[in-house]
């Protein structure tokens, strides 16, 4: 456990709690004061930086939320990079989220990986133009206790043109979106799978590694 791991599970956990309901519920603007308040103890804490742009974004405030971005990645540089380079980089502290939207069977979180993230091919490789990278993860995580989460990528190759959204699954990658080369705004991209979500669409093109 990071050293701002754990500062955050020793800052305000009844607030944790709380705030963590309201943005599942949706009470983007009862969230926003109890993070500020939370964010004056740790003001660099990214997890509580997060949660602010979740509230933000929530709200429509998508200028101020965007800034709160800009801040996590100077953040992250100058504070968190050189650490998790040292843990070996794990997976599970690439990335922050950004956005979230509910709906009646999955809460939707937009994430962002503050490098971009290696998903097929060879990162190690001497010729990277076929390494697949991501720049977004879009997570569904299920309001039943019995449902399975579900996750979504942005991802390119540097030989390609375009951006590809999709859904990988231990069975299959399954397209959801292509977009052109310039990257899509991450409101829009996790807006894109909440409908795909709400659609029940759960079929698809599998493939890997090639493109349509």
């Amino acid at each position: 456990m990071s050293r701002h791991q754990s500062r955050k599970e020793m800052i305000f956990p009844r607030h944790r709690s709380w705030i963590e309901n309201l943005l599942k519920s949706g009470e983007f603007e009862k969230a926003e004061p109890l993070v500020r308040e939370c964010l004056r103890q740790v003001p660099h804490e990214i997890y509580f930086l997060g949660q602010l742009e979740m509230s933000l974004n929530g709200q429509g405030k998508y200028a101020e939320a965007d800034q709160v971005a800009a801040h996590v990645r100077q953040v992250w540089k100058s504070e968190y990079k050189e650490q998790w380079i040292a843990n070996g980089s794990p997976v599970a502290e690439a990335s922050w989220a950004r956005i979230m939207i509910s709906l009646r069977d999955y809460y939707v979180i937009g994430t962002e990986y503050f490098m971009p993230h290696p998903v097929g091919g060879n990162p190690a490789a001497k010729d990277k133009t076929l390494t697949l990278m991501a720049e977004y993860k879009v997570i569904a995580l299920p309001k039943r206790k019995d449902g399975v989460s579900r996750i979504f990528m942005l991802d390119k190759a540097a030989f390609e043109k375009h951006y590809f959204l999709e859904e990988f699954s231990a069975k299959a990658i399954l397209m959801v979106a292509t977009y052109g080369n310039e990257k899509p705004d991450i409101r829009t991209l996790t807006k894109v799978v909440a409908d795909y979500l709400d659609k029940g669409r759960t079929d698809g093109p599998g493939f890997y590694p090639g493109r349509p």
